[in-house]
């Protein structure tokens, strides 16, 4: 596995983590015990989390390094709730070039 592979998955599986930390245990702080704050802190990290995951899927898109569809695919899944997670999964398909 490359160094461009893990750092997204990493970023990935990072991101997902983040989404799901703001939307299972932030919103419903704020919304069942009126604890705005928790969404304040946990709303930036996840932001944060999302631009550096694009970063890194750009750069990954940039070496050139797997094919075409892959590169394709993780830019749309940015797009899925929850679909970062499955990062992960589609860099363990073998890199064919379409």
């Amino acid at each position: 596995m490359s160094r461009s592979d893990r750092r997204v998955r990493v970023l990935s599986l990072i991101e997902g983590v983040t989404l799901l930390t703001l939307v299972a245990v932030a919103v419903p702080l704020k919304r069942i015990f009126g604890l705005p704050e928790v969404v304040s802190v946990v709303g930036p990290i996840h932001g944060v989390a999302i631009i550096a995951n694009i970063i890194v899927k750009i750069e990954y898109a940039a070496t050139g390094d797997q094919a075409k569809r892959h590169s394709f695919l993780l830019a749309l899944i940015e797009f899925v709730h929850f679909g970062s997670l499955g990062a992960p999964r589609l860099l363990s398909q073998p890199n064919t070039v379409s």
